[in-house]
């Protein structure tokens, strides 16, 4: 499940709730009503921004799943495609980056291996792998988004 918490110009960010666990806490009446605080694992952000020559828009990308109970479960991997789902059909972002340390390998293995983001280069002063996913290399990597999260009801708050 994930909260839209705050929505800048400039920034993003999805509160990640541990859907096991607000199953486990609570009964399915009591979800309706629940503030999930308690439940709360992670996050995921998207900073823009704007290339002045092809006013091609940017979304950089990042995830931390801070409970350790709640990693290697798919939260983030499923956070990912929703963020990424919603900044192009909602903030037409053309170009999704990630900037990633060397020694993250799980973070890696995530967004090169699960997402299909390639390398762009390696920055050797930050030691970061500096991967993107670019809309416009073509139609599969829009298709690639939605089909990985086809799953998600999006709805419209008053």
């Amino acid at each position: 499940m994930h909260t839209i918490f705050k929505l800048t110009r400039a920034e993003l960010t999805f509160i990640l709730i541990d859907k096991t666990q607000l199953l486990e806490k609570n009964s399915d009446e009591d979800i309706v009503n629940t503030v999930a605080t308690d439940c709360m694992c992670g996050d995921v952000n998207i900073f823009f921004s704007e290339d002045d020559e092809t006013n091609l828009t940017t979304g950089e990308m990042e995830i931390m799943i801070a409970e350790e109970t709640s990693r290697g479960r798919g939260i983030a991997t499923e956070s990912l495609w929703l963020m990424m789902r919603y900044a192009i059909e909602n903030l037409k972002v053309d170009i999704f980056e990630a900037k990633i340390l060397e020694q993250n390998i799980a973070s890696l293995a995530l967004f090169k291996d699960k997402m299909g983001y390639h390398e762009r280069r390696f920055h050797e002063v930050f030691r970061e792998h500096w991967l993107e996913y670019r809309l416009c290399d073509g139609a599969d990597y829009r298709q690639k988004i939605v089909v990985n999260s086809q799953h998600a009801i999006t709805t419209k708050y008053e």
